[in-house]
């Protein structure tokens, strides 16, 4: 059993804070499912209150929802639970102290879908703001059109479903900014994943939308849109960071509580210094 005493225990999160900061990341939208090269279908629509603005907000739409970034930041969670399961200290008090690990993504999962809601009107103004630089109205609503199409729908299930976020995981485990690196390497391995799974008429049909002019132009924003995923990646909000780390320190130590209450009562004092 770790020794929870302070002078010999190595606090699995360090004074409270190396931990939440990893955590922090699974409270972002992560963005990585909604790179321009694999948007998501059946998005909510966002209000506006112009037509202008209706349709940038579609198109952004059809690359986030609420739904798809909560699926993504649950995903995100799911990586660093994994990562935190190979680590040595952890792994020495998830043996010590069983389902340790479930505890603690449980009890991150509202705050893990009240920030990526809170966080996706504001990315997907960017995301408008971006499009609406670069494209007229009719184009657009014709990338929108392409990016909810039955062939997209498909694809996008396939990509998510391989989409293990293990590069972004790494570096929110490092205790650094997620990268620009590791979105791309995250986006590439699950693109070709599904790109192998999908049906040829459905990669033939996406083939040929990139090669058209449009396509093409929408295509060569990619390095803008990752910049914008980067940003969104590393942001949390301050209502989120409030409740962060509390959460973190509660969900250990009412789980190790129940078998050892001596042992909870140290870990907090130490997770709090």
């Amino acid at each position: 059993m770790p020794d929870t005493s302070g002078g010999g225990f190595r606090a699995p999160i360090g004074k409270g804070a190396a931990w939440a900061m990893a955590a922090a990341a699974l409270a972002l939208p992560v963005t990585a499912l909604a790179a321009a090269e694999m948007p998501a279908s059946k998005a909510m629509e966002a209000p506006s209150s112009s037509p202008r603005e209706d349709v940038w907000l579609h198109l952004a739409g059809a690359i986030v929802s609420d739904e798809q970034m909560v699926q993504s930041s649950e995903r995100m969670l799911q990586a660093l639970v994994d990562g935190f399961a190979a680590d040595e200290n952890m792994s020495e008090m998830e043996a010590a102290y069983p389902g340790l690990l479930t505890a603690f993504a449980e009890a991150m999962k509202p705050l893990v879908a009240e920030e990526a809601v809170r966080v996706v009107p504001l990315y997907r103004q960017d995301l408008a703001d971006l499009y609406a630089a670069n494209f007229n109205e009719t184009e657009g609503a014709e990338i929108a059109a392409f990016l909810r199409s039955p062939q997209m729908v498909r694809f996008i299930a396939a990509a998510k479903a391989n989409h293990g976020m293990n590069a972004i995981a790494r570096d929110a485990l490092a205790d650094r900014d997620i990268s620009a690196e590791s979105i791309k390497a995250d986006l590439r391995t699950a693109g070709i994943a599904a790109a192998l799974q999908v049906d040829g008429a459905d990669m033939a049909f996406i083939t040929a939308f990139y090669r058209t002019p449009l396509g093409a132009r929408f295509m060569a924003l990619n390095p803008r849109k990752i910049a914008l995923d980067q940003k969104w990646s590393n942001y949390i909000s301050p209502e989120a960071n409030a409740k962060l780390e509390r959460i973190v320190i509660d969900s250990m130590v009412s789980h190790i509580a129940k078998t050892d209450p001596a042992a909870a009562e140290d870990l907090r004092k130490v997770m709090e210094d």
